[in-house]
């Protein structure tokens, strides 16, 4: 007869009595469990000096967060890589440890969580490599997030790291095997690409590129190793979690919370140019809408009047329309689990409205025109 798995006892009865206090307790029960692995994982981290220090996983990333990293800059907002239950990110690793060991067995002659180290200078750059088929030349670097492909930075460390040391054999071949976990049959997506003298400067040259940024890390661009901008608070995953959110975006910077981006404009010219931006991107079909409110809240955050402003690029005025609401997610998520609650709604600001002035008449009286409460910005 099989055993029970069993903890220690816990405690008393909770006194649970119908239904809806069953499943409240079990969502507490998974919510407890991810925070717990976090502080676990991260705990461990801290203690083997891993958790603020740069890393191989962090290559490909924000350049700014790595100098932060490299220098040894305190972090404003520690508690943002602490805390919290982390659900994608746990659920990641769980699959690596699960994953991974059996991949290396089917395989033969292959090794998994490979400890590495890069060395560019007097800094080191470490890492655990997934996985690596020695027999075939074959390292892959498992991805069970959303994909992006600022992986091929980091994958390509683990690549010269290996070549870089005389006891390891190179790599012939780098691969980021990508898990669709959306997909009912957790289907993968293979990127393979040959190790080559090219690939390997590439990764070399970013290094350098993080080790001079490092010197005044404050002033490093907010990109990726590709320089694609980090968007900031409430509209970049990464800002929201990131341990120097503050010392990034200002004192008032929120994870979850556009606005902090109107650090980047800080007088009337930038403000006019965060407009024009705007309003070219609200025009045609960008690809990526994603900018549209980036330059939307640097131009209005922080509590910034409506008004007229000029810069290069010429005047504009933006005002904003009715206010409206949205659902609140939040409460959403909450209400739902007690089941059968309205949706509670939110106030949210009014439509973003910008207009360009043509030149000598900024200041005039306009002519009366017709505003519609909740017009398209």
């Amino acid at each position: 007869m099989s055993q029970d798995r069993t903890t220690p006892p816990g405690g008393g009865r909770r006194g649970l009595e119908t239904a809806e206090e069953v499943a409240g307790a079990v969502h507490g029960l998974v919510r407890d469990a991810f925070t717990a692995y976090t502080r676990y994982h991260q705990k461990k981290q801290e203690q083997e000096g891993k958790l603020f220090g740069l890393r191989m996983s962090s290559l490909g990333g924000c350049v700014r967060e790595c100098a932060y990293r490299l220098s040894g800059t305190e972090p404003s907002d520690s508690e943002l890589a602490l805390d919290g239950e982390n659900r994608a990110a746990n659920v990641g690793t769980w699959i690596h440890e699960g994953l991974l060991p059996w991949m290396a067995a089917v395989a033969g002659n292959a090794g998994y969580e490979v400890k590495v180290s890069l060395r560019a200078g007097k800094d080191t750059v470490p890492g655990s490599l997934d996985l690596f088929v020695y027999i075939d030349g074959v390292l892959i670097d498992l991805k069970t997030g959303m994909e992006y492909d600022a992986h091929r930075m980091q994958v390509g460390g683990y690549a010269l790291a290996c070549q870089q040391d005389p006891d390891r054999e190179t790599p012939r071949w780098v691969v980021w095997l990508q898990l669709d976990r959306t997909d009912r049959q957790v289907r993968e997506k293979v990127v393979v690409e040959e190790w080559t003298e090219d690939y390997a400067l590439e990764v070399l040259e970013h290094v350098w590129d993080i080790q001079r940024h490092a010197k005044a890390p404050d002033e490093a661009p907010r990109w990726d190793a590709f320089e694609r901008p980090m968007r900031g608070p409430g509209l970049s995953y990464v800002c929201d979690g990131c341990p120097w959110l503050r010392r990034c975006w200002g004192e008032k910077a929120e994870p979850g919370q556009p606005g902090a981006q109107a650090v980047l404009a800080k007088d009337d010219p930038a403000v006019a140019g965060m407009l024009h931006r705007f309003s070219v991107h609200r025009s045609g079909e960008s690809e990526d809408r994603g900018l549209k409110e980036f330059f939307r809240h640097a131009a209005t955050g922080g509590g910034r009047k409506p008004g007229t402003y000029t810069g290069p690029d010429g005047t504009y005025e933006f005002w904003f329309g009715k206010q409206g609401s949205t659902p609140d997610l939040d409460q959403i998520r909450s209400h739902y689990r007690r089941w059968g609650i309205p949706v509670p709604m939110k106030p949210t600001a009014g439509k973003l409205h910008v207009k360009a002035i043509p030149d000598g008449t900024a200041g005039k009286k306009p002519k009366p025109r017709k505003r519609e409460g909740n017009t398209d910005g």
